[in-house]
């Protein structure tokens, strides 16, 4: 390795070990939907959320994604969050609470079937 050409070669590999996982995770997650069952009201994004059956929406070009509550067609609430990844699958489409410093349960996380990811809401 004492040629210039045999370290421009290093580099290369270099930045695409680094940018390679990172760029898995944006990818597999540019779009998507998927229906949620929300037991008990939730806030987000200081909306609530009452209990019901959802469809989620969310679009990501980046490690953020803005996820859509939609009930009956309408609009319910839209929430930014940070997609992580997770090291085993959920099996189901579910939503994660606790409750925020007003003593009221907050969307905390959503967890996506069969994803290699989660959004995770703050």
């Amino acid at each position: 390795m004492g040629n210039s050409r045999d370290w421009m070669i290093l580099f290369v590999l270099l930045i695409l070990c680094v940018a390679a996982p990172a760029a898995a995770v944006a990818k597999g997650s540019d779009h998507g939907s998927v229906k949620v069952t929300v037991a008990n009201n939730v806030f987000a994004a200081g909306t609530e959320i009452k209990s019901g059956q959802y469809d989620v929406q969310w679009e990501s070009s980046t490690s953020e994604a803005t996820v859509t509550f939609i009930l009956k067609g309408k609009t319910a609430a839209r929430v930014q969050g940070k997609i992580v990844e997770v090291e085993n699958k959920p099996e189901y489409n579910t939503i994660q609470t606790a409750k925020d410093s007003s003593g009221r349960e907050s969307l905390k996380t959503l967890l996506l079937g069969g994803k290699n990811f989660k959004i995770v809401f703050e």
